[in-house]
């Protein structure tokens, strides 16, 4: 009875139901949300997309991160590269690199770490190679590549 009133709690408002639909992996109900919160103000759509995408990455949900981010126009600061290395979706990835995600950035969740989506997936050759056609640095900025993570240094002098 008491989980029953609190699902109808979370379901009261946009925001409520699209963290519900992200944690329960139903794209349906994001789709609900977004478009109730589009009925009622911008401003309410806005932190609707804005809870949907953080609620959808924390939950790894490639689909619904994937419709937030091709679909609903989610806002994109919102999205990590930790959270994007678990999920490893090229498809995804396209999308977020298409609305001008950096493929630089550098991540925030990791504490003292600031890793790039490139650093997380380093010993995944495909992924490396795919985020290499897409723009993204190897060396860091560093002029000298001594100082390149040493995973990265075989890749240096290799052409794509």
């Amino acid at each position: 009875m008491d989980e029953d009133k609190a699902e109808k709690r979370r379901r009261a408002t946009p925001a409520g139901l699209i963290s519900n639909g992200c944690a329960r992996h139903c794209l349906e109900d994001v789709r609900h949300a977004i478009n109730w919160a589009a009925e009622k103000s911008p401003t309410i759509l806005a932190e609707t997309l804005k809870r949907g995408i953080q609620s959808a990455c924390r939950e790894l949900d490639e689909e619904i991160t994937l419709y937030l981010v091709a679909e609903a126009n989610a806002p994109l600061e919102q999205i990590d590269p930790w959270h994007l290395h678990f999920m490893s979706s090229l498809p995804l990835w396209e999308a977020l690199i298409e609305r001008g995600w950096d493929i630089n950035r550098r991540s925030t969740k990791q504490s003292g770490l600031r890793y790039r989506l490139i650093d997380f997936v380093c010993n995944r050759e495909r992924f490396v190679v795919w985020l290499i056609d897409h723009g993204a640095q190897l060396d860091d900025g560093e002029k000298d590549t001594c100082q390149c993570p040493p995973f990265f240094n075989p890749w240096l002098g290799r052409e794509f």
